[in-house]
């Protein structure tokens, strides 16, 4: 019963692995005089020209003489977009009590968020199938992934807010006219706690 409960955990743990790889691509042509052309390579005569769309739907056409070579590589449009938009950590914090990595989702992490939702899920169906031995099991592993997506959540969103004006940061912010007040988790000889921190 042991070896159903460990082969199954390494599943739900192995499972969002493939998730990883698939990033967004796109076609990258470097041009003879030094230009990088970003998009979709939309028709190609081999050995004479070659056809790109960029995101703003602009059409290039060039030949294959002014190439200097062509790779496919990660997309950072989306990424850098993500970052500019403001994330609300309260909301992140929420949708997180909801469904573990669904504030992970909501900041546009999506490889961690269905990594947290998986194994939550294997957490919930060990408890669910698992005999009175195994449950605490899937409780604790349910548990675990609940509470760093919980944890995790309104840190992202705040980290992906630093670049933005009055933004520092805090696992909590309230942004007023007078200043921002944080809000953090902080460890003391007592244990672990919270502390505010105010600026002006």
């Amino acid at each position: 019963m042991k070896q159903r409960v460990l082969l199954l955990l390494i599943l739900v743990l192995l499972g969002p692995l493939p998730l990883i790889a698939q990033q967004e691509m796109q076609d990258v042509v470097y041009l003879k005089d030094g230009s990088v052309i970003r998009g979709v390579i939309i028709e190609q005569v081999p050995g004479v020209s070659l056809k790109i769309k960029t995101r703003d739907s602009n059409i290039f056409v060039y030949k294959i003489t002014d190439v200097e070579k062509m790779t496919k590589e990660t997309s950072t449009d989306a990424k850098e977009l993500k970052v500019r938009s403001e994330k609300s950590p309260v909301l992140a914090l929420g949708l997180s009590l909801l469904v573990p990595g669904g504030g992970q989702y909501y900041n546009g992490q999506s490889v961690k968020g269905a990594m947290m939702t998986v194994v939550a899920a294997g957490g919930a169906v060990v408890m669910v199938t698992g005999d009175h031995h195994e449950a605490p099991y899937g409780l604790l592993v349910y548990a675990v992934a609940a509470v760093w997506s919980l944890i995790d959540a309104p840190i992202a969103a705040n980290l992906m807010n630093q670049e933005r004006e009055n933004s520092y940061g805090h696992l909590l912010e309230l942004n007023t006219r007078v200043g921002v007040a944080g809000l953090d988790v902080a460890m003391s000889s007592k244990g672990v706690g919270a502390k505010i921190v105010l600026h002006f």
